[in-house]
């Protein structure tokens, strides 16, 4: 599956979470990975604060060298407040479900892989493909 990525998904890889079998069996899934390059400040950010092993840096490393990075321009600011109105979601979850929705359009069969109940919650009211995790 082609898989856009957010932070909660990516940490479940790194390190032993709830959610950590059902982001292996994704990621097995995955043939191409897609992620607004904020998401690796995020998950540098969250693995500074508890600490990582050597393996998991280079499990973290791999992920990333994998990954087509999207950029996002400043001119886009008030077009993604006005599509957070509706969802309500905080910041960079805002950023990364816009994101989303750009690729979705041009990105065959793209998939959205995250833990995050609000993203997911936010992407099935507008029938976008989430990874089913249940």
């Amino acid at each position: 599956m082609n898989a856009y990525w957010d932070s909660s998904a990516v940490l479940a890889l790194i390190y032993r979470e709830p959610h950590s079998e059902e982001a292996t069996r994704a990621a097995s899934a995955t043939q191409s990975v897609y992620a607004w390059w904020w998401m690796r400040i995020e998950t540098h950010a969250a693995m500074q604060r508890r600490g990582f092993s050597t393996l998991q840096e280079k499990n973290w490393l791999r992920f990333l060298d994998a990954t087509c990075w999207i950029d996002m321009p400043q001119g886009k600011a008030d077009e993604i407040c006005r599509f957070n109105a509706m969802a309500k979601l905080r910041s960079a979850d805002a950023g990364h479900l816009f994101i989303f929705s750009q690729l979705e359009d041009v990105v065959e069969n793209l998939t959205l892989v995250t833990f995050d109940a609000e993203m997911a919650s936010a992407a099935a009211t507008k029938n976008w493909k989430v990874w089913d995790h249940s």
